[in-house]
């Protein structure tokens, strides 16, 4: 794990809002990352229908609000599991994170005796809830991708703030992709366009994987055989050959 990785899973693991430090339970989890989005990986792409996946409703916005401008915690957390250049990363994924949704939240300014700010509407808290549950937890981004819902805005918003985890799980899609080719699978148009919409790639795009992997179609046992046999004849020729020029040339 190098540059902000580990920190990038552990958020991953605790979400945007921890009320406290992250536990051991969650180291683990975090080292674990990898695995974890293999085993989806794969399991979305041997799936031959898409999951139901339950909405989780968005909590009221002014609280939800509130808690995205607040800065999360203290640098001076005492973490005596985790590498000590750690916790000051997490908090600054957590906060980069936090900023990126507020950032995206529509401000409509009220007039009035009191400053305040009018209420989005349902559409508008969808779709920042849908950005901040894609952020919030990889159970959730993952959930989407099993039911073929994830969004460019998803993606893009993981893409952003947890860098160096999106370029660890790209690869992880590039070779899951290329294992599930060699077995001569093929996806559905609706697993393509989710492939795209994970990979960043335009609509239509081809779904490329590693070159010279594939086997070559293993030939049928009759063919072996006759093949084998062939081969052996054309040896047992050309030894023959051999001994006769051999033989005509003692008497020659």
């Amino acid at each position: 794990m190098i540059g902000t990785l580990p920190a990038e899973a552990l958020v991953l693991v605790t979400g945007l809002f921890p009320k406290k430090p992250p536990s051991p339970a969650h180291v683990q989890q975090a080292l674990n990352m990898h695995a974890r989005a293999a085993s989806a990986i794969k399991a979305f792409l041997n799936a031959e229908k898409s999951e139901k996946v339950e909405w989780e409703k968005p909590p009221e916005q002014e609280e939800l609000h509130k808690d995205l401008l607040a800065p999360l915690g203290d640098q001076n957390w005492a973490v005596d599991h985790l590498p000590m250049e750690i916790v000051p990363q997490y908090l600054i994924v957590i906060n980069q994170a936090r900023k990126y949704c507020a950032d995206k939240w529509p401000i409509y300014d009220a007039s009035g005796l009191l400053p305040m700010n009018y209420a989005l509407s349902q559409d508008e808290l969808g779709d920042i809830w849908e950005i901040i549950r894609a952020l919030d937890g990889i159970k959730n981004f993952f959930d989407d991708l099993k039911a073929h819902c994830l969004t460019p805005q998803e993606v893009l918003a993981v893409k952003t703030c947890y860098p160096d985890w999106y370029e660890s799980l790209d690869k992880i899609v590039f070779d899951e992709l290329t294992t599930f080719a060699v077995k001569k699978r093929q996806l559905t148009w609706q697993q393509e366009d989710q492939v795209r919409v994970l990979r960043g790639l335009p609509d239509e795009a081809p779904i490329t994987v590693k070159q010279n992997v594939v086997p070559p179609p293993a030939e049928p046992r009759k063919e072996r055989a006759k093949n084998r046999l062939g081969s052996e004849t054309a040896k047992e020729l050309q030894t023959r050959g051999d001994s006769i020029d051999s033989h005509a040339d003692k008497n020659g």
